[in-house]
């Protein structure tokens, strides 16, 4: 058996390839040496005591300052009533909000009192569902109608369900009538 004489040229990548990537994950685990030696740990942290207590943070400057912690804690926040999370309008102080809900009151008990009485609920909508056509040379156009799980073939003029009288098959709808509530609608002629 032979290995890899065949091929040289892809032996040779491989072991390049092989190469670079030890080289690369040796770089990403041995320890990073920096060019200045650390300071202890202790002297990091220490606080010179004579820094005044005012005295302004410098950028960088790992410096802790106890007392500004201690006001920053003490700061009571108490909102302004607005919610970060809906979109809408400052709500309006206490005053102004009485003012406007009795204003708001005033103007819905006028438009109550304006508004003519309902009228008669709108019919229910016709149950059919158009889902193809057929035309046979020298006969009227039939359609296919669904209703629940019955499936109807009707042209022009024809009943469905001693219920559903179809006016007229159009180019791009069906106008069905309604016996039982004499309402008519208009079904669009897409599969869908």
């Amino acid at each position: 058996m032979k290995l890899g004489s065949e091929k040289k040229g892809e032996v040779i990548a491989l072991v390049v390839l092989l190469a670079v990537a030890a080289v690369m994950l040796w770089r990403a685990l041995a320890p990073v040496a920096s060019p200045a030696a650390p300071a202890p740990a202790a002297a990091a942290v220490a606080v010179p005591a004579a820094a005044p207590a005012s005295a302004p943070a410098v950028p960088g400057d790992p410096t802790l300052h106890l007392d500004e912690l201690t006001r920053l804690r003490a700061i009571e926040y108490t909102g302004t009533g607005r919610d970060l999370f809906h979109f809408g309008a400052a709500p309006l102080p206490a005053a102004q909000r009485a003012v406007a809900s009795v204003a708001s009151a005033k103007a819905a008990a006028a438009a109550a009192r304006s508004l003519p009485p309902p009228g008669p609920p709108p019919p229910p909508p016709i149950p059919l569902k158009f889902y193809g056509f057929a035309q046979a040379s020298g006969t009227p156009e039939r359609i296919f109608l669904q209703m629940g799980e019955d499936n109807f073939v009707v042209s022009q003029g024809e009943t469905i369900a001693h219920r559903y009288l179809i006016e007229n098959i159009g180019k791009v709808s069906v106008r069905v009538k309604d016996l039982q509530t004499q309402s008519e609608q208009e079904l669009p002629l897409q599969q869908g």
